[in-house]
């Protein structure tokens, strides 16, 4: 899996009101939605790819199904990751961290927790195993001091994240 996709960077993207999934879109199909955010089991028996497109306003992130955007309401992701530090002071270390994770899928729509059980569900489930600087961010992520920061680090683990949509919606993808 290449780093980039996994949720230790989706994590950052998350706390920040993004989604790595679905999350408000345009209705209509954008040809630069081409970052896969991976194949998703949806409720309604379908599998479907979904990319996106970073944008710099409200909403921070969208997503497309079959070209046509979609809007998730509500998001979540559930974590777990072991943190192998290959140098620097800490060399050795090995750190067990689970992070979970709900909530609006936009926060600056400052809307309340939907009704969940009316939503269609799409979730993806996906395993990492990668080398990489741990950045500032990065550390305060899994938990970890400045003092990390800088080593060569392994990460492994494994994510699962839904995303709630609405059901008529997700039947026009």
């Amino acid at each position: 899996m290449d780093k980039r996709v996994t949720t230790l960077t989706a994590a950052a993207m998350l706390t920040a009101a993004s989604a790595v999934g679905l999350a408000a879109a345009p209705a209509a199909a954008n040809p630069q939605a081409t970052a896969p955010y991976g194949t998703f089991a949806c409720s309604d028996g379908r599998t479907v790819d979904i990319f996106g497109i970073a944008v710099p306003q409200f909403p921070t992130q969208v997503g497309f199904i079959n070209g046509k955007g979609a809007v998730a309401r509500w998001i979540s992701a559930e974590e777990t990751v072991t943190v192998t530090v290959l140098d620097g002071v800490h060399a050795g270390e090995v750190i067990a961290v689970d992070n979970d994770y709900a909530g609006a899928a936009n926060k600056g729509a400052r809307a309340p927790q939907p009704d969940l059980s009316q939503l269609a569900t799409c979730s993806i489930s996906e395993s990492y195993d990668y080398e990489d600087v741990l950045t500032e961010e990065t550390a305060g992520y899994v938990g970890l001091d400045a003092s990390y920061v800088g080593a060569t680090v392994n990460f492994t683990g494994s994510v699962t994240r839904t995303v709630w949509v609405n059901p008529v919606q997700l039947a026009h993808r």
